[in-house]
């Protein structure tokens, strides 16, 4: 049945992309994938010349069932098995429409791509195209199923090994195995890449994929300007006193690393009276997990003047608070937390460190 779906979902893709011919921009990696898709859809759909003629992938539609529903244009949270009937009849309707022309289709997709497990990417380009193929970076992400970090480098290049003649691949110097992933460039393509600090480098991608797309510099960084990340990943939020990086979306070794990074840098521009940590596990890293988790003890103990750890894993940074599960920690947050702290927020989605946000901006 399952695999009928994805049949399903992928024919009336491959038939909306052959007829339609939009511009692909895609993108992958272990951290910033999101923030990076957003950052370019927000420089193109604020622009005169592409606000009617860009779109990118809803939510987080971005696996091989989610990611034909947003070539079809749809703008839906992921089906669970209840909902996925009507979601499938919906689709190839709305699939129908656009192929007979009943519906405008952008000229433009950009395209969020991940991969949980081997062959995800594979599949994916096996029927899209990318124009433009960028990777953020790349890091020890879903190491359950890659069991080592050269699989991930190998799964996300994918999307640089097969890019038509004149596409482009876009990467960033200052990223994890740079080198390793240039050398996937296919010949008939050409390499840019950027220089930029990781948690900086979305502007770098969008400043180029805006370049591409005939947009003035000028044009882009006005929109980079005032550019929020989406919710969940590194959003800054000042309520009740109290400043919240809310990067609780999701974790793992990279992209706490980038966090981290970046709440140093708002620490000297904020001045709190005390930095608080509030982690949660890594999940899906496998037989490293507890390697991984441990190599932030001395990090963590340093950058923050309380650190409270959340999941079974979270122990091993050796925290001055420990707790199993969210719904044990939160009154000892709410206790805990004083006005003029700064507290950051970061844990694997499963772990759900967002109900503390919600009770923290009451």
């Amino acid at each position: 049945m399952k695999k009928l779906l994805l049949n399903t979902l992928t024919y009336f893709a491959i038939k909306i992309l052959e007829s339609k011919k939009p511009k692909i921009v895609a993108i992958t990696g272990s951290a910033g994938k999101t923030t990076t898709k957003e950052a370019i859809y927000a420089v193109l759909k604020l622009s005169r010349q592409w606000n009617r003629d860009a779109f990118s992938n809803y939510g987080n539609l971005n696996t091989e069932f989610g990611i034909p529903l947003s070539i079809a244009l749809m703008k839906i949270k992921p089906p669970n098995k209840i909902t996925w009937t009507m979601v499938l009849i919906y689709y190839i309707f709305k699939s129908i429409f656009i192929l007979c022309g009943f519906i405008r289709y952008p000229k433009i997709l950009v395209l969020e791509m991940a991969a949980d497990k081997p062959g995800d990417l594979e599949y994916l380009t096996s029927y899209i195209k990318p124009n433009i193929a960028i990777i953020t970076n790349v890091g020890p992400a879903h190491l359950e199923k890659f069991i080592k970090i050269e699989n991930v480098i190998r799964e996300k290049a994918e999307i640089i090994k097969h890019l038509p003649t004149g596409g482009i691949a876009i990467l960033n110097k200052q990223s994890n195995y740079y080198r390793q992933l240039e050398k996937y460039v296919s010949d008939d393509a050409k390499l840019i890449s950027i220089d930029f600090p990781v948690e900086e480098s979305y502007i770098g991608f969008a400043r180029l994929v805006g370049k591409y797309f005939r947009l003035n510099l000028s044009q882009i960084d006005s929109v980079l300007n005032k550019y929020s990340p989406p919710k969940g990943r590194f959003e800054v939020i000042e309520k009740n006193g109290l400043t919240i990086i809310d990067s609780s979306y999701n974790s793992n070794p990279l992209s706490l690393q980038v966090v981290l990074t970046k709440g140093r840098s708002l620490k000297m521009i904020k001045k709190p009276s005390r930095y608080i940590g509030i982690i949660g596990d890594m999940k899906e890293l496998g037989l490293e997990s507890d390697v991984y988790h441990r190599q932030f003890r001395p990090i963590l103990k340093k950058d923050f003047d309380i650190l409270i750890g959340v999941g079974e894993k979270s122990k091993l940074f050796e925290p001055d608070y420990h707790f199993n599960q969210v719904e044990e920690a939160i009154p000892s947050v709410l206790r805990l937390v004083q006005k003029n702290d700064m507290i950051l927020v970061k844990g694997s989605h499963s772990i759900h460190l967002e109900k503390i946000i919600s009770k923290l901006i009451k």
